[in-house]
């Protein structure tokens, strides 16, 4: 009886604690559980019978092992320690991939298993490692297809399926295969309607089909469909706030919906639409504090509340508005920059800011450290397009401060300062053209083109980007001058 208590408390209970989102709950329960598995594992291996790590009783006490293992990790993943939930769930994997001999049609395992599967690719999916995830969700998509074999009428099942679709489609959007992610997309979504065609807009399941939907968005964005995008994103919005009205605590959706508000105030801004990216910001931050009163140990949460803050102050400063402080302050900068491959469009945007303060001074600080910080990352990942997009925005803004220090040299533009402020401001723009001028292509996405195009534009070569130019337009950017 305590055994199949506990094998609630780990599978659906925890499930439960999941949706609401409720990692300090999943946490305790977690930690308690691996107590009695550690014990049972010593039990097993001083045991002078060997034949009972064969049982029934024992496959479901290693099966609740890994399942805690797993909570472990996701609990891990979001306080922002990724090395523990790393190690968690590969731990998770090495009790998987036994039972999974002894039972390979266990459509529970299976799903165990794609889901492992899915939490290693979306570690690796974070770390900018894009290659390295996709296998971890092909695997992902393996188990799940297999289950569907074993249930093809499971509904369950089914939506897994949907789930393996939507996280290849997302991984193929990032490696910019962007016509199997539309494929893979909308083979998700296909299901994912079917599901909900005879339910009401208030069902859970809808959330599936914003989450969908999102990533569609995602993928129009990367094909230069902008303002595809902010409609797409406006329709997952209405699907949120619907089903908030019925669940109004539900964390799952209000970190969607928070993070769609996110996702089209980076789209609007690029727009140079700064009056609905502002509210858009603003939106984000309001769901992010409802999460946060929810649990206030979510550090990606905070990070990402701290990304909208960012954003807000950012486009008041654009807009002459003044914001309560006007200075996003250095350790918010650090923090920033501590986890710089995933708030990399960031650190650009706060050195603007502090140059539109006029805190030349603060700027050229966070410019030293933040190459410093991209330089040492691109040593490591020469080839991470992301990172060189944000570097070479970097130098842009090198560039930036070069163009004021002329400026405050006046009108004497024949003196050797000035001459060198100069040439100092042409080397700046040199070196961001160099350094994405092996990655752009014909099908390259805005955040690649627009500081190649400033860059040239920087150097008065507008002439030999003028193809890229016109693509900017199309997208609707109208704002490409450096």
């Amino acid at each position: 009886e305590a055994e199949s208590l506990l094998g609630f408390m780990v599978g659906e209970f925890a499930d439960k604690l999941r949706s609401v989102k409720r990692m300090d709950l999943l946490d305790g329960i977690s930690n308690k559980a691996l107590e009695y598995f550690s014990q049972q594992d010593e039990e097993v291996t001083e045991s002078i019978f060997p034949s009972i790590t064969g049982t029934e009783q024992n496959f479901k006490t290693r099966f609740q092992h890994a399942q805690t293992l797993a909570a472990m990790g996701e609990v891990a993943y979001s306080r922002n320690k990724n090395d523990e939930a790393k190690q968690a769930f590969d731990t998770a994997k090495t009790i998987l991939d036994k039972l999974y001999k002894i039972q390979p049609k266990n459509s529970e395992l299976l799903k165990a298993l794609g889901a492992n599967a899915f939490w290693l690719g979306q570690l690796a999916m974070d770390r900018a490692e894009f290659t390295s995830a996709k296998p971890n969700f092909e695997e992902y998509l393996s188990f799940s297809k297999l289950m569907n074999q074993l249930k093809p009428n499971s509904d369950d099942a089914k939506l897994e399926l949907s789930y393996a679709y939507l996280a290849i489609g997302g991984i193929n959007s990032k490696l910019q295969k962007l016509d199997e992610a539309r494929r893979a997309l909308e083979k998700a979504l296909a299901i994912q309607y079917e599901l909900t065609e005879d339910l009401p807009q208030t069902d859970m399941s809808q959330l599936d089909i914003a989450d969908t939907l999102e990533w569609l968005a995602e993928t129009e964005e990367q094909l230069g469909n902008l303002q595809k995008a902010v409609v797409l994103r406006e329709k997952v919005q209405f699907i949120l706030l619907t089903l908030i009205d019925t669940h109004k605590s539900n964390g799952d959706l209000l970190e969607a919906l928070a993070y769609s508000y996110l996702n089209n105030t980076n789209v609007l801004y690029y727009l140079g639409q700064y009056n609905a990216a502002n509210r858009s910001a603003l939106s984000a931050k309001a769901n992010l504090d409802t999460l946060l009163q929810q649990d206030p140990s979510n550090e990606i949460w905070q990070l990402d509340l701290l990304r909208a803050d960012v954003f807000e102050r950012h486009l008041m400063a654009l807009e002459h508005k003044t914001p309560d402080s006007q200075t996003i302050t250095w350790t918010d900068f650090q923090r920033i920059l501590s986890r710089a491959k995933k708030f990399h469009s960031l650190i650009a945007i706060v050195i603007k800011s502090y140059q539109l303060g006029g805190n030349w001074d603060l700027a050229d600080s966070a410019i030293q450290l933040a190459k410093s910080k991209l330089e040492q990352l691109l040593s490591e990942q020469p080839a991470n397009q992301l990172l060189l997009t944000a570097l070479s925005n970097v130098y842009l803004l090198v560039a930036k401060q070069d163009e004021h220090a002329q400026n405050q040299l006046g009108a004497a533009s024949t003196t050797n300062a000035t001459s060198n402020a100069h040439s100092d401001k042409r080397q700046a723009c040199q070196q961001a053209a160099n350094l994405l001028q092996p990655i752009v292509t014909d099908n390259s996405g805005y955040a690649v083109l627009l500081p190649y195009v400033q860059a040239h534009d920087c150097l008065q070569q507008q002439d030999k980007v003028r193809p890229f130019v016109d693509k900017l337009a199309l997208m609707q950017i109208k704002n490409y001058r450096f």
